[in-house]
């Protein structure tokens, strides 16, 4: 199985020379979904995952006439044109990223808030069972920046794996299960659905939580490093 993940820092997207580059390289419909967002921060992140799309897609020698995407039933985009190849986007923060693979997949990243933030929805994403292990481990009370991170991480691995699963919202966080036992080995066996996952996560990039997933009956084999990457440093797509 081949996977690749890409991860790139828009913050160059700030400069309007720079935007208006990118953005007139990308296709109607992603200007068009750009142009209906409002706040700057978020074109810039949208504007990045297109970036990345296209750079992935080069990189994996898929023509631009296959590059149609579509929505599934809950909104994961797939390549109308190019059965086998999958694709799966996010972003947070200052960063966007993709992961491209052979097979089903599924990527988050989120950049690590602040305490108080978690606090206010670490109910809505932890199971019972979760909340009892990392209770004993840290105190949910705590004010701790390893609790702060280790929610993180693990809100990460919930949202890649929903997105692997391709229900997006439909999936309640809480019915996710990471197997946190296991916490240190980097992959965790994982269900929702019915369905075993393994997701990993990634430390690569500083400030954020990144977390990729896949169904464990596939032949899992998970890249080692992320490919980081700035608009300055891509040649032209």
């Amino acid at each position: 199985m081949k996977c690749k993940i890409y991860v790139i820092n828009v913050t160059e997207l700030n400069n309007e020379e720079v935007f208006d580059y990118w953005m007139s390289r990308m296709p109607q419909k992603r200007r068009d979904k750009i142009d209906r967002i409002k706040p700057l921060p978020e074109k810039c992140r949208s504007l990045g995952a297109g970036i990345l799309f296209l750079h992935a897609m080069k990189e994996w020698n898929v023509d631009h006439e296959l590059l149609e995407t579509a929505n599934g039933e809950n909104g994961k985009p797939y390549l109308v044109n190019a059965p086998g190849i999958y694709f799966n986007m996010a972003h947070s923060g200052d960063c966007a990223a993709l992961a491209i693979a052979d097979e089903e997949v599924g990527i988050d990243i989120e950049a690590y808030g602040s305490p108080s933030r978690m606090k206010q929805v670490i109910k809505r994403v932890l199971s019972s069972k979760e909340r009892d292990y990392i209770d004993k481990k840290y105190g949910l009370t705590a004010d701790d920046s390893d609790l702060n991170c280790m929610f993180y991480r693990i809100w990460s691995m919930k949202e890649s794996i929903i997105k692997c699963l391709g229900t997006g919202l439909a999936t309640d966080l809480r019915e996710v299960e990471i197997e946190l036992w296991r916490e240190g080995m980097g992959v965790y066996d994982c269900s929702a659905g019915g369905q075993s996952f393994l997701a990993k996560e990634y430390e690569d990039v500083t400030g954020y939580a990144i977390s990729v997933c896949f169904r464990s009956n596939t032949n899992v084999v998970f890249p080692e490093k992320i490919s980081q990457l700035t608009p300055s440093g891509i040649e032209d797509i």
